[in-house]
């Protein structure tokens, strides 16, 4: 027995969360280094053998899963779902490595959750290998009140790559709460 999705929002929200656990899940199993994937036929760009190079646990994939996981709780929050924001928050502001503004002084609430996927969205996210680590980089202008005036600013963000794959993680959990408080799944 299943369960029956509630509205198309929720059948996309689902398959967001599969993509990504499918994503990790055939990076675990070393999918592409397997028999299967040599039989398989790709039509057009030579993605099989990029694949086979990079792998799925790559920059990008990372990224794709972020801002897919970070677009369901841009929508959940819109729909005024039960997700602890604060913590999402919390957890990206402690695991900052470097930030830069191009504001004197730095004094203004940033919604760091939306921060990035904004970054994300406008293609200004990069990887950086610094003493033997990556570190991600995240820029996005902002729309800040200074002085009872509105203006924007210019900020970058930096998280370690295993930092960012543990956001992805509490994102994926915060998701999977909602969908598990919505829906009563039997099998």
């Amino acid at each position: 027995m299943g369960y029956e999705i509630k509205d198309d929002y929720d059948a996309i929200l689902i398959q967001n969360l599969a993509l990504v656990q499918l994503l990790y899940t055939l990076h675990k199993s070393n999918f592409v280094n397997s028999e299967y994937y040599d039989k398989l036929k790709f039509d057009g760009f030579n993605l099989k053998n990029v694949l086979s190079e990079v792998g799925i646990n790559n920059s990008s994939t990372l990224i794709l899963m972020l801002f897919l996981l970070l677009m369901n709780v841009k929508e959940l929050q819109a729909k005024e779902a039960d997700l602890d924001l604060e913590t999402i928050n919390a957890f990206i502001r402690s695991n900052i490595i470097s930030l830069s503004c191009d504001s004197e002084t730095f004094n203004f609430k940033v919604d760091f959750a939306k921060f990035i996927r904004n970054s994300i969205a406008h293609y200004n996210t990069t990887f950086k290998q610094i003493d033997g680590k990556t570190e991600v980089f995240f820029r996005s202008r902002i729309s800040v009140s200074v002085q009872r005036k509105n203006t924007s600013r210019n900020i970058t963000i930096s998280l370690m790559s295993d930092k960012v794959g543990e956001l992805i993680d509490l994102l994926f959990n915060q998701i999977n709460i909602y969908l598990y408080n919505k829906y009563t799944i039997n099998y």
